[in-house]
């Protein structure tokens, strides 16, 4: 693999705050692989490669998606057609054709890193990039410590639920739209996970 060259791609078209969290991304999924029993390499390149389509307009990202492979929005209410469910699937169709990228178990966990498809239709490999993307040491919000603990302790549905409800809780304040897979999926995660202590939601 040159991830050298994949670096220097991905450097190329985000700011450098964006770049640095490529890379807290990708070892937390190398981490994550040794945990999980994800293949190595897919794990490099799916934490690195994520967000190649963050710094792009909303415009163009659907623009892209329209004209590679609209099938990615048939699951995309017009509602959620916002950056946070579009620029993953955007750079699954930009990078086959820039980098040569073709491994499809790759791109569908780039497309889909948001969570946003239901739980049974996220592959191991993809519900691990959602969580790891959440788990990097560029966000601040209150509670990464407490995701990243269950997380890198191998509780990935523990972590998973824990995520689910920051998301539901966090995002209408930020003005992004809830995805209708996120709460089936925290349902389902719930009886998944079973009883889960007092304070395990809370931030502390």
């Amino acid at each position: 693999m040159n991830l050298q060259k994949y670096q220097r791609y991905i450097r190329e078209r985000v700011d450098e705050a964006r770049y640095q969290h490529s890379l807290d991304v990708m070892e937390a999924m190398v981490r994550a692989a040794s945990i999980y029993g994800l293949d190595a390499n897919q794990a490099r390149l799916t934490g690195l490669l994520h967000d190649a389509e963050k710094n792009s307009t909303t415009i163009n990202m659907l623009q892209e998606i329209q004209r590679c492979n609209p099938k990615l929005l048939n699951d995309l209410p017009e509602y959620c057609y916002v950056p946070t469910f579009l620029h993953g699937r955007a750079a699954a169709c930009t990078l086959p054709r820039d980098l040569g990228i073709d491994d499809p178990q790759i791109l569908d966990a780039i497309a889909r890193h948001a969570g946003d498809a239901d739980l049974s239709d996220l592959s191991l490999l993809t519900r691990c990039i959602h969580v790891a993307d959440m788990t990097a040491p560029t966000n601040k919000f209150q509670g990464i410590k407490k995701l990243s603990d269950l997380f890198f302790g191998g509780k990935l549905d523990e972590a998973h639920l824990l995520l689910s409800h920051y998301i539901l809780d966090s995002c209408p304040g930020l003005g992004i739209p809830i995805h209708p897979s996120w709460k089936r999926n925290m349902k389902l995660l719930m009886k998944r996970v079973g009883q889960v202590p007092q304070n395990f939601f809370s931030r502390d």
